[in-house]
């Protein structure tokens, strides 16, 4: 009689061998069913994988899902996403067109010594970020802007083009470079070069707390110059305009070389130009005593080295003065003689009263002391020169006169 039942407490652990299970198809896994009773699963075909079908029913080899790959990488079809974080927080996956990478919690942080992009093929540069190094942008392969101790550097990548930098304005609003200097903590530190809406540039500092204008270019007109924000030169089709004064340096001028001169020319710088008064004074070689005016006036015009003057003069006491009659107070020293003769000078003399030389003409030179010489002329063979005496002016003399003589000064 064959043996159809053995009770489990009859075997002892570990007893029963594979061999005496019974046979079975290579590749099959031994599952519990529903009831509790052993099912064969399998076998599955290449590639698939055994796969939970929940409660109730055995497991099953089943082919790996459709978004899933891969044999010697993590493969994942387009738009399925990677996902990573408790609450998937970061997301990664291609949708057929765009790689998208999306952070929904705090921030990204990416840690290397050195960044490098490069295009698809490897072959070109993109941009570089360089550890304790400069941050490099690429134009088609070309390096065109890298930062570096003292700032930003930029280059035209295209080395047979000029190197631009472009800044444009939305419409209706400025194009607009600001800069400020010792860390912007005071109002002068602060200037603003702008392209406006009305074709002009301007260059304008904060000086006082508000923007002025220090230099205006016009397109196509006027060029203007500011002091203060106050408009002081500006260019205009037949030259320039000036509000003010215009100052120019020691030794320093205004130079007419343009011009064509006279084949003597000697120069052609403006060097000065002034004018003023002076004070006309009498003097008498032999005493000058005490001598009291009614009137003591003298202007002049200086233009380069030609001093153009005038004097009014009138005398009410001569007292006891004697002696040969000169006229002091010039405004500048009168140009050294050359060669023995004095440097051109002149003057016309308009006497009024209290001039007593009947007979004779009245006359003048200008010296290098400086000052004027007086003189009367009596008519004959010869014509005899004698300088002017204290003696023969009167109380009252009243003398009027204009002249000219250069200066070295």
């Amino acid at each position: 009689m064959a043996l159809t039942q053995v009770k489990t407490s009859g075997i002892a652990d570990d007893a029963v061998t594979l061999a005496k299970q019974a046979g079975g198809t290579d590749g099959q896994i031994i599952t519990y069913d529903a009831s509790g009773n052993p099912s064969a699963v399998g076998p599955g075909t290449d590639g698939q994988v055994l796969t939970s079908t929940g409660a109730g029913s055995p497991p099953a080899f089943e082919a790996l899902p459709a978004a899933v790959g891969g044999a010697t990488g993590l493969d994942l079809n387009d738009s399925i996403a990677l996902r990573l974080g408790t609450d998937n927080d970061l997301s990664f996956y291609h949708d057929g067109g765009v790689a998208r990478l999306y952070n929904t919690t705090g921030s990204i942080v990416i840690r290397s010594d050195d960044y490098y992009f490069k295009n698809s093929a490897g072959d070109e540069d993109i941009a570089k970020f360089i550890e304790n190094g400069a941050v490099e942008l690429y134009h088609n392969n070309a390096k065109t802007l890298n930062t570096s101790t003292i700032g930003v550097q930029i280059k035209g990548g295209n080395t047979g083009s000029e190197t631009q930098l472009q800044i444009h304005g939305n419409e209706g609003q400025r194009g607009v470079i600001a800069l400020a200097a010792d860390d912007g903590d005071d109002n002068a530190d602060y200037w603003q070069f702008q392209a406006r809406t009305d074709g002009n540039l301007n260059i304008q500092n904060y000086n006082g707390g508000s923007w002025a204008n220090s230099l205006l270019l016009q397109g196509g007109a006027a060029a203007k110059l500011y002091h203060n924000g106050n408009e002081k030169l500006a260019t205009t089709s037949t030259g320039i305009s000036i509000t003010g004064n215009l100052a120019v340096a020691s030794g320093s001028g205004i130079d007419f070389s343009a011009h064509t001169g006279h084949s003597g020319t000697g120069g052609e710088v403006l060097t000065d130009f002034e004018y003023g008064t002076w004070t006309p004074t009498l003097y008498f070689l032999s005493n000058n005593g005490s001598i009291t005016y009614h009137d003591q006036q003298g202007d002049y015009t200086k233009v380069g080295n030609r001093v153009f003057f005038s004097f009014n003069i009138r005398v009410n006491d001569l007292s006891s003065s004697a002696g040969n009659t000169l006229l002091w107070g010039l405004p500048y020293q009168v140009d050294h003689p050359t060669n023995g003769v004095n440097a051109p000078s002149g003057a016309s003399l308009f006497p009024i009263t209290g001039l007593n030389i009947s007979g004779n003409m009245f006359c003048c030179q200008i010296t290098s002391q400086p000052d004027i010489e007086f003189y009367r002329v009596t008519w004959g063979t010869g014509n005899i020169y004698n300088a002017l005496q204290a003696s023969q002016i009167d109380d009252g003399f009243h003398l009027k006169g204009q002249g000219h003589y250069c200066t070295n000064s």
